[in-house]
């Protein structure tokens, strides 16, 4: 699968589980796992903090926090508020709960939230823009991943990627 089979893939679950689509999320989700796991994860966890941001902005508006986690509470029998809560933290650099929630649970609780704020009713052309902005976000997740100095904490040899705008692309 390349690039852009796998995108397309991807915003089609996407869509499919905003729109409560669950013969064409299923048969997407069928698509994606195992093989395309890691991408299909960096890509939801992109969804959703975009979602967030467009939501509440770039800082945490906590009295709208509150108010969006009692209304999954009341739409959701049983539903753990303050998993989804906390990966919402994650989101604005609150991420010492993180570890409490089994990552099994992540993906539930990101779409519990991204369904709840985006709603069924978006455009396509909406959803376009914001797949747009989850590309662009995931792309700088991955980036910033592989220019950490934390992926070479313990390593004591020579930098291993040249720093001096030789290495090829």
């Amino acid at each position: 699968m390349d690039k852009h089979e796998r995108r397309a893939l991807f915003r089609e679950h996407a869509v499919a589980m905003i729109r409560d689509d669950q013969p064409t999320a299923s048969r997407a989700h069928r698509l994606i796992y195992p093989d395309q796991m890691i991408a299909h994860t960096i890509f939801v966890f992109a969804l959703f903090a975009t979602v967030l941001i467009e939501h509440f902005g770039d800082e945490l508006d906590r009295d709208e926090l509150s108010r969006t986690m009692a209304a999954l509470r009341a739409e959701r029998s049983g539903f753990a508020s303050l998993k989804a809560e906390a990966l919402v933290r994650v989101v604005y650099g609150e991420s010492q709960l993180y570890v409490e929630i089994p990552q099994a649970e992540h993906g539930f609780y990101m779409w519990a939230v991204i369904t709840h704020l985006i709603g069924p009713d978006r455009t396509e052309d909406h959803l376009t823009e914001l797949f747009g902005h989850v590309d662009l976000l995931a792309k700088g997740f991955v980036e910033s991943v592989f220019e950490s100095s934390a992926l070479a904490a313990f390593y004591d040899g020579p930098d291993p990627i040249p720093s001096n705008g030789s290495e090829q692309r």
